[in-house]
């Protein structure tokens, strides 16, 4: 495959030079074997999405394997495939979620996600006192917004649990030590305030990112709906604009496409499908999809055309099924597109970009396809202080 020409092969003029754009709908795809032993369309079946399937259409439907070999189903993962990335650990979400937000760790700390069960935003009161219980055990805490809080605490702690969506385990099946007691004391700091959760610290110390590559010698901005994703771009080296996905309209969408300049990438990413999936609400899922598709396919692919250059991907970083309430594995469906390729199917039925239109086809990974995109090797800028926990190790360029 030739730099900036992906869809030559499939009988399509050269993308002309602009622009690489990445849209990512998190968690979109479901789980195909589930949906058809249960007898039910997936998601992607079931949404009506006329800009992506516009871009099907004239562009190239793809099979894109995101996360790979040995390595857990999540954002960690398969988003840093997206930023060009090669991952051989996922990223600790702590350590994440503190980069999004700006607090720096010093050495010795690291960051464990703080969640409410049940999810309910705590008033700022009860956030107050979770800090001072805290404090008393040399360590701090931050309200990220809803029902999130960042706790920084010495490393020592060891490894906090996997979230509490992806495991049905009690918390105290899975934790112990100065972690177990932290979130005890964080607990009845809260119910002194009238709060009465259960507080579930998650998220492993190790494997944060330790090198800070631009995406194949291009400069990179993130549009990220969640800290995840703004704390992974954010490591990545990346320009990160940390926006709620629901705050964007299509205007600023577009702007961004219209005004980046030629040789970059901009990456936009909506979490609301895969916060739907772990909900387990498939009609929700089905109307997160069809946002996307049209706050941002849309508009993105619109801006482009306006432009007569540049290249889009639309792809998840991983699969999230609603009936599980958990991440999938299996390559997502995909397309490649660009403003210059002109439909070749006359008389035929576009395929759609769906699990089951794609499944034939074969997996591609994900870093591989992005540097094929962007027309270039990756290139490093420099290592990140203090962005490797203790077991070192988590993103190289390669």
């Amino acid at each position: 495959m030739r730099p900036n020409d992906h869809t030559a092969d499939a009988g399509h003029a050269p993308a002309p030079a602009g622009p690489l754009v990445v849209a990512v709908p998190d968690g979109a795809p479901d789980d195909l074997g589930a949906a058809d032993r249960d007898g039910r369309p997936t998601t992607l079946e079931l949404a009506a999405t006329p800009a992506l399937d516009d871009l099907v259409a004239s562009g190239r439907p793809r099979r894109v394997t995101t996360i790979p070999e040995g390595l857990p189903a999540g954002t960690e993962v398969g988003l840093a495939g997206l930023l060009g990335l090669t991952v051989d650990e996922p990223a600790a979400r702590g350590r994440l979620e503190a980069a999004a937000c700006g607090e720096p760790l010093e050495a010795g700390e690291a960051a464990w996600r703080l969640d409410l069960d049940p999810p309910e935003a705590p008033p700022a009161d009860a956030v107050a006192a979770i800090g001072r219980a805290l404090a008393a055990r040399g360590a701090r805490v931050r309200a990220l917004g809803g029902h999130r809080l960042l706790l920084v605490g010495p490393a020592a702690w060891g490894d906090g649990p996997p979230g509490p969506h992806q495991t049905g385990e009690p918390l105290e099946n899975l934790v112990g030590g100065p972690l177990a007691e932290a979130a005890e004391a964080a607990a009845c700091a809260l119910r002194r305030s009238g709060v009465d959760a259960r507080v579930w610290p998650w998220g492993r110390v190790g494997g944060a990112h330790g090198s800070a590559p631009a995406v194949l010698g291009r400069e990179v901005d993130v549009v990220a709906g969640s800290p995840a994703a703004a704390g992974l771009a954010a490591l990545a080296g990346a320009s990160v604009h940390q926006v709620p996905t629901a705050a964007l309209d299509t205007g600023e969408i577009a702007a961004l496409v219209r005004e980046a300049p030629s040789d970059a990438m901009l990456l936009v990413h909506d979490g609301r499908p895969d916060e739907a999936a772990h909900a387990g609400e498939p009609p929700a899922k089905v109307a997160a999809v069809e946002t996307f598709d049209a706050t941002i396919v849309a508009p993105v692919a619109a801006a482009l055309r306006e432009r007569g250059a540049g290249s889009l991907l639309v792809c998840a970083d991983h699969g999230c099924d609603p009936a599980t309430r958990s991440h999938t594995r299996a390559p997502v469906p995909a397309v490649t597109w660009h403003p210059a390729a002109r439909t070749s199917r006359e008389g035929e039925a576009a395929p759609r970009a769906t699990e089951r239109a794609v499944a034939a086809l074969p997996a591609e990974p994900v870093a591989e396809l992005v540097a094929a995109l962007a027309g270039g090797s990756l290139r490093t800028r420099g290592a990140l202080a203090g962005a490797t926990g203790p077991r070192g190790g988590g993103v190289v360029a390669s």
